[in-house]
């Protein structure tokens, strides 16, 4: 929780200053976001518990700050992936793109996990979460979440190199990104 803190009580705060000390009106939205599969779905016990921590945790923010469900408060559903992706994958993802997300996920499968799947399951697997990768990044830059014309940045909490996917779809989704924030918070 040491790191969850620092976020909350250090970084989110600090990041308003700047923005406000040089005029600019911000709206935060932190969204929680639950994996597209199904297999690396934590318990909703574990969920619901790390939820009201966040919640304690957020609280006292400033207004501006607003705690959303990704699936629940914005898409209304579970994310999906673009068919079009599924259905051709190679025109749309490069061999060498599929090959590093496929090795990050064999290496989090043998270090990380008791998962019991085979490449061949994982590889499919990996197909899909980059066809939903890739719609939820046109979703994002097409305006249909924060409205035509409206510009946003995201400040993610993963390593830039995880929104590659978001690109697939949408070209210039990266420009939208600033790391600025410790990576991966919520990891021991």
């Amino acid at each position: 929780m040491k790191k969850e803190r620092a976020f909350f009580e250090k970084e989110i705060p600090q990041i308003l200053r700047i923005f406000a000390d040089n005029g600019f009106s911000v709206n935060w939205w932190l969204t929680l976001n639950r994996s597209y599969l199904e297999s690396r779905q934590i318990s909703e016990s574990l969920e619901k518990e790390y939820l009201e921590m966040i919640k304690e945790l957020a609280y006292g923010l400033p207004g501006e700050v607003l705690l959303l469900d990704w699936e629940k408060d914005i898409l209304g559903c579970r994310p999906g992936p673009e068919e079009r992706l599924l259905g051709d994958f190679n025109a749309y993802v490069k061999p060498g793109q599929f090959k590093l997300e496929l090795e990050r996920w064999i290496k989090w499968r043998e270090e990380q996990t008791d998962l019991e799947q085979s490449d061949e399951e994982l590889a499919e697997d990996v197909k899909y979460q980059i066809a939903c990768e890739a719609k939820e990044g046109f979703l994002l830059d097409s305006g249909a979440i924060f409205g035509p014309g409206d510009d946003f940045i995201l400040m993610p909490l993963e390593s830039p190199e995880r929104f590659d996917n978001f690109s697939i779809l949408a070209p210039f989704f990266k420009k939208r990104l600033a790391p600025v924030l410790s990576t991966y918070p919520w990891r021991i």
